[in-house]
């Protein structure tokens, strides 16, 4: 006896997707895009301001 896999599949495939049927939602949910912040961080004057003597010797050892 051959087995029909692709039919066994979309059996499977068919009986998933009843299950999550009810699980599903059409709800918008908001989601912050990429860029969002863009102009609101503010750095520092000092950000890139070359590190102190007593940390580049604790670096150095």
């Amino acid at each position: 006896m051959k087995r029909d896999i692709y039919s066994e599949l979309m059996d499977g495939l068919d009986a998933l997707s009843k299950e999550r049927q009810d699980k599903i939602s059409l709800k918008k949910t908001r989601v912050k895009r990429i860029g969002a912040m863009k102009g609101k961080l503010t750095l520092p004057e000092e950000f890139d301001a070359s590190l102190t003597h007593s940390l580049l010797d604790a670096f150095e050892r």
